[in-house]
C-alpha cells in the first residue's frame, strides 16, 4: 500500500501520520518494521530499493515513512522512485509525505496521484478552525464553548499547533474546576496572546478611513508571520459577522437578542456595533466584493498576495 499526505497544514499531516504509526506499533510491538526517513536523507535510488525490497525478521509487515519527499529530493531521485513503486511489495506500507503542494506536472506526483491512497490537508479557513477545536476538545473527552474557541482563534491565529497545545492545557484547567467544558473566561485567564495586534482595532481602523494605523497594523500581523491567506480570511470572517449583524438590525431585532439570533458571542457584537454605525448597508456589500474580489484574485495568482491585499485595504479606507 502506498499513502500520500501533502498540503500547506503540516500540523494536520504529522497528526494523521502519528495516528497511523500508533495503529501500526500496537499491531507490531517494539515498532519492528517501522523505518522513518526525511527525503534529505537519502539521495540513492539504489539504497533507496534496498530500504523497500528489505524484509524484517520479527514482522511481516513494514512501513516505510519518507518525509518531505518532494522537497528534500532532486528531480531524478523522484522520477526514478516513481518507477518503484508499482513493483512494491504487499507487506510493504510506504508513506510519503509533502508539507506543501508539489508540481502536479511531475511523474512521481502524477503516479502519486493514480496509484497511491491520497489525502491533501490544506490550511483551515477560520470557520473550519472553530469546527475543529470543538472536535479536539472532544477527543479528550469534554468539549469547549464557542465562544471560547472564537477566543482563541482571535488570539492565537490559524497556528493549529499553538490552538491544539492550548486546548490540552485549558481541558486540564477546566477539570481542576471540577468541569469538563473550556469556558471562554479559561481562556481570557489561561491563553497569552500569539501576536499583540488584534483584528478588530484593524477593522476598526479601516471602517474609520484611517489608512495609515490600518497600514501599521498589517505591517505588525506581517512582521510576526502572519500570511496574506489568513490574514484576509479573517477580513472576509470579519465582514461576513458584520454583514449577519447589520442585516438582523433591518429587520428591527433588537441589539440585546441579536448576538443569541445570529449565534456570535456578545463580545464580538459589542465590538461591531460601533463598526457598524459607520456603514451603509449599501457600503457594507460594496466592502463584502471588493474583498472577494480581492481573495480571488490572490488564489488565482493574478495578483501577488501581499500587494493584493494592501490594495483591498486602502480601497476599504478611502470607503
Amino acid at each position: 500500500m502506498i499513502i500520500f499526505l501533502y498540503g500547506a497544514n503540516s500540523f494536520l499531516i504529522r497528526e494523521k501520520l502519528g495516528a497511523i504509526k500508533d495503529k501500526y506499533c500496537a499491531q507490531n510491538p517494539d515498532d519492528f518494521g517501522l523505518e522513518e526517513l526525511y527525503g534529505d536523507e537519502i539521495s540513492n535510488i539504489e539504497e533507496m530499493k534496498s530500504k523497500l525490497a528489505a524484509s524484517s525478521l520479527f514482522s511481516s509487515k513494514r512501513l516505510i515513512i519518507v518525509k518531505n519527499i518532494f522537497s528534500g529530493t532532486d528531480l531524478d531521485f523522484r522520477a526514478a522512485l516513481s518507477e518503484q513503486l508499482a513493483k512494491l511489495s504487499g507487506d510493504v506500507t510506504l508513506i510519503l509525505t509533502a508539507n506543501s503542494n508539489p508540481d502536479k506536472r511531475e511523474k512521481l506526483y502524477k503516479n502519486l496521484i493514480k496509484i497511491a491512497k491520497c489525502q491533501e490537508f490544506s490550511k483551515l479557513e477560520p470557520d473550519e478552525i472553530l469546527d475543529w477545536t470543538l472536535e479536539r476538545a472532544a477527543l479528550l473527552g469534554g468539549g469547549i464553548e464557542r465562544a471560547a474557541s472564537r477566543k482563541l482563534l482571535l488570539l492565537i491565529g490559524d497556528d493549529l499547533e499553538s490552538i491544539a497545545n492550548e486546548i490540552d492545557k485549558l481541558a486540564l484547567f477546566a477539570k481542576s474546576r471540577g468541569r469538563s467544558e473550556i469556558s471562554e473566561s479559561d481562556a481570557d485567564e489561561m491563553v497569552r496572546a500569539k501576536y499583540a495586534p488584534q483584528i478588530f482595532p484593524f477593522i476598526e481602523s479601516v471602517v474609520s478611513g484611517k489608512s495609515k494605523e490600518a497600514f501599521e497594523v498589517l505591517e505588525e500581523f506581517y512582521e510576526v508571520g502572519e500570511n496574506e491567506n489568513y490574514l484576509i480570511s479573517m477580513i472576509t470572517y470579519q465582514y461576513r459577522t458584520l454583514i449577519s449583524i447589520a442585516d438582523f438590525q433591518r429587520r428591527g431585532v433588537a441589539s440585546n437578542l441579536i448576538a443569541k439570533e445570529a449565534g456570535i458571542h456578545p463580545f464580538v457584537l459589542s465590538k461591531s456595533l460601533p463598526i457598524l454605525e459607520r456603514y451603509s448597508w449599501e457600503k457594507l456589500l460594496l466592502a463584502y466584493q471588493r474583498i472577494l474580489e480581492a481573495d480571488s484574485s490572490m488564489k488565482n495568482g493574478k495578483v501577488e498576495p501581499r500587494l493584493a491585499l494592501d490594495l483591498l485595504v486602502a480601497k476599504l479606507s478611502m470607503g
